[in-house]
């Protein structure tokens, strides 16, 4: 891969033509047969990858010439994992937003930029299935840690960022937290181009990125690291730090989310024969023994398991 984020984003400007004026894109043909795609991804069990090797089929298929494609949230491995049509259960998490008071302000504030041609609900043509977890999720944060994300003063440390959609949501809606992504490098790269080309100067200027990588490997990387981690912030994994091998999760425990007003994290019970169950309900006690801890459960999703964190108070 060539270019850098911000000649990526440059170039998008190019195509931006496409899918920005083509309303077809951003109100998507109720009658589109989208029929074939409806289902769950694949359960992450049966993804026989981690991601650090998904690195190079990303970069393969992702970017053409240094430019991310204008329908990069369809190709194959995005698809697969961070921008699955999973419309049943997107449509599932509609409903449950309707009827809960922070969701429907949320879905007044929230919807999805028409950028990477997201797979959008036929049923509520704002949002992708992506889009309504997300916003799922902020609920989440109210309704089980009485954070409410529209008055929220911290920061938020986003483990595992996907293509940018909640740190997108966090900075539209709120002008106060800084939000810092721990993620692959080459998922920084989409983030920082998805982020520039969809966010006002001013929001972007408050989303940071990070190496996971190098924090794991490199002590002056983390060490670095204390000047932001300092600060009161929420820690958010969903279905990405449960899809990291078991070493990997240990550190995240011990030297970030320990550190955390708070947490929640959402995982599978197992991944690529890690025993997610066991650190989530068993390790996590060891390593973050200053937090309150609960576990519940994600009905909408088959394999989503759930654990937050609130810091006791000294």
């Amino acid at each position: 891969m060539t270019g850098s984020s911000r000649k990526i984003s440059n170039s998008l400007r190019y195509y931006a033509g496409r899918p920005i004026l083509n309303s077809g894109r951003l109100f998507p043909d109720i009658r589109i047969d989208w029929r074939p795609e409806i289902g769950e991804v694949p359960s992450p069990v049966a993804v026989q990858s981690t991601w650090a090797d998904f690195q190079r089929e990303i970069a393969q298929q992702v970017f053409s010439a240094g430019s991310l494609k204008p329908d990069f949230l369809r190709v194959d491995i995005l698809k697969l994992t961070v921008s699955g049509p999973q419309y049943r259960m997107g449509q599932k998490i509609i409903e449950k937003l309707k009827a809960d008071d922070m969701g429907r302000k949320l879905l007044l504030m929230i919807t999805d930029s028409p950028l990477g041609n997201p797979y959008l609900l036929p049923r509520y043509p704002l949002l992708s299935p992506v889009g309504a977890q997300n916003i799922y999720y902020l609920v989440l944060l109210k309704n089980l840690l009485s954070e409410n994300v529209l008055e929220y003063k911290g920061n938020f440390v986003d483990f595992g960022g996907g293509y940018g959609y909640f740190s997108r949501a966090v900075v539209t809606i709120n002008d106060t937290p800084q939000v810092h992504i721990i993620d692959l490098p080459i998922m920084s790269v989409i983030q920082r181009a998805f982020h520039e080309a969809t966010l006002s100067a001013d929001r972007y200027s408050r989303i940071s990125y990070h190496n996971s990588l190098a924090l794991q490997n490199d002590p002056e990387a983390l060490q670095e690291a204390n000047s932001w981690l300092s600060e009161p912030f929420h820690f958010n994994a969903t279905f990405s730090l449960s899809e990291c091998d078991r070493d990997t999760q240990m550190f995240m425990l011990k030297n970030i989310v320990s550190r955390s007003k708070s947490f929640l994290i959402i995982y599978a019970s197992e991944y690529h024969g890690v025993d997610n169950q066991k650190i989530y309900n068993c390790d996590i006690q060891d390593l973050c023994k200053d937090h309150a801890i609960s576990h519940h459960v994600w009905g909408e999703y088959t394999h989503g398991n759930i654990v937050i964190g609130t810091r006791r108070q000294a």
